[in-house]
């Protein structure tokens, strides 16, 4: 299974959501607004899942593809379900990426 997420990065033209494989030990605990780990660049960060996929986007190489780390927990780590879809309305009728949508209502 993969998982849409939005990485809180300051980075420019990198603000659409990024696939990473979900592994076995967290597909049971893991749901949409979840809050996670994830490797990105040389580093890691936070970043929010936004959506669940069985397959791999068009174009998308598996071997490019980099698993999740670790979830993240505790009060207000994640993203209600409301507050998600609110990020979801605000990025269709304001024309913003869905990555600035979600990052400004956590």
């Amino acid at each position: 299974m993969y998982a849409a997420i939005v990485v809180d990065t300051d980075a420019p033209g990198l603000r659409q959501p990024f696939t990473y494989r979900v592994p076995d030990a967290l597909c049971a605990e893991l749901q949409t607004g979840s809050c996670v780990v994830v490797p990105f660049g040389k580093q890691t960060a936070i970043g929010y899942v936004t959506g669940f996929s069985e397959g791999l986007p068009d174009g998308l190489d598996e071997s490019v593809v980099r698993e999740i780390l670790a979830t993240v927990s505790g009060d207000g780590a994640g993203i209600p379900g409301p507050v998600l879809e609110t990020a979801r309305f605000l990025s269709r009728n304001y024309f913003c990426d869905l990555a600035q949508a979600v990052l400004s209502v956590v």
